[in-house]
């Protein structure tokens, strides 16, 4: 994680503990933005499978999987497959995809998910 970066996630993730989610949100794509910039594609998939999850806590259901499909994205192309981000990246798209309606889909992303899981 980038210096820069760094104290933004920790008030982003205080934030989310403290249940001000919007305000966590601006943080991890703040953080999101910060990591693209940098072309650090490991912490760009951290920060947007946050973005997915909080986007998708405050029922914005077509953003969060927007964010979790490209940490799921990112996550195969840089962090070698088999990861717990990885498996956290295909929760929160199964979830989005759930909300959609897209059942197939998230089954299909929770199946993936379980033998990650088991791995870890």
């Amino acid at each position: 994680m980038s210096e820069d970066a760094e104290p933004i996630v920790d008030q982003a993730r205080q934030n989310r503990i403290d249940g001000r989610l919007r305000e966590a949100l601006k943080g991890y794509e703040r953080a999101a933005d910060l990591a693209r910039s940098a072309n650090d594609m490991g912490q760009l998939a951290h920060a947007q499978r946050h973005v997915g999850d909080l986007q998708r806590e405050l029922g914005q259901y077509r953003s969060a999987e927007y964010a979790a499909s490209e940490a799921v994205t990112l996550y195969r192309q840089h962090g070698g497959g088999a990861s717990l981000g990885l498996a956290n990246a295909l929760r929160v798209l199964a979830l989005a995809q759930e909300l959609l309606g897209q059942l197939s889909e998230a089954d299909g992303s929770w199946r993936e998910a379980r033998p990650l899981y088991k791995a870890v």
